[in-house]
Order: structure tokens, then sequence, then C-alpha cells
């Protein structure tokens, strides 16, 4: 049985592992690559990401209610939920990308920062469109 370039598709003798033409694996290496997936980590990866999703809407939606009834809150509290929901939403995603429970969550971190500093600018923003600007005293 021959094995065929991953690209241009032409066939090679069993010992041939990388196309002479243009340096690209052949199928039978691509396929010994992938990782196979396993459900738990799965199913590990959407609990982490609904658990961060619920963070994220907690420390989203508790400033804006009690601006809305004019209490005044705890903001950083919050902004830590919004960081800590960022970063398993994030780390979940790479889970279920990569497939690698252990290396994915310290790569995909940096995601979830970046995330978080979005949803920040987005709540601050929110807030002072309903009368309420945040104020460093």
């Amino acid at each position: 049985m021959n094995n065929r370039c991953s690209y241009c598709g032409k066939e090679f003798p069993p010992s041939v592992t990388v196309c002479p033409y243009d340096q690209h694996l052949m199928v039978s290496e691509v396929e010994k690559m992938r990782v196979p997936r396993d459900p738990r980590t799965i199913k590990r990866s959407f609990v982490m990401m609904g658990i961060g999703l619920m963070l994220i809407l907690i420390g989203f939606g508790e400033p804006i209610l009690e601006a809305a009834f004019h209490k005044k809150g705890t903001i950083s509290v919050m902004l830590m939920l919004l960081l800590l929901g960022s970063v398993m939403i994030s780390s979940g995603f790479g889970v279920l990308v990569t497939g690698k429970p252990s290396d994915s969550p310290r790569s995909w971190m940096w995601f979830g920062l970046g995330l978080m500093v979005v949803l920040t600018m987005i709540l601050f923003w929110i807030l002072g469109e309903m009368g309420y600007p945040y104020r460093y005293r």
C-alpha cells in the first residue's frame, strides 16, 4: 500500500514519510498525529465554560443591577468574577480545541485576560451611560 502526500496527492512507497517535492507529511503520518478526543475531556471543557459563563453573568449583571437601584456596590469583587470567568471560558475552549487538558489552560489564559479587559470596558461604558461613571477617589 502506497503513502499519499497530504498536500499534492502524489503516491510514494510506504517507507517515505515526507513528500520530496513539497516537504509535507504523508496522509498516514498526519493521521498518527491526531489526538483522539476523550469524551470526559470534552465534558469537562463544557463544564468549565458553563461555570465561567455564570461567573461572567454575575460579575457583569450585579453592578448594573446595583446601579439601576441606586445602591453602592463593590465593583472590585465583580471584576475578579469577570477575570475568573473569562479565564475559565478561555481555558475550557482551549481544552476543547486542543484536546490536551494539561497544556492548554496556561496558553489560553492570555486570551481570557484580554476577554476580561474587553468585558470590563463594556461594563464601565454601560455604567457610565446609566449615569454612574467610574471615578477613582
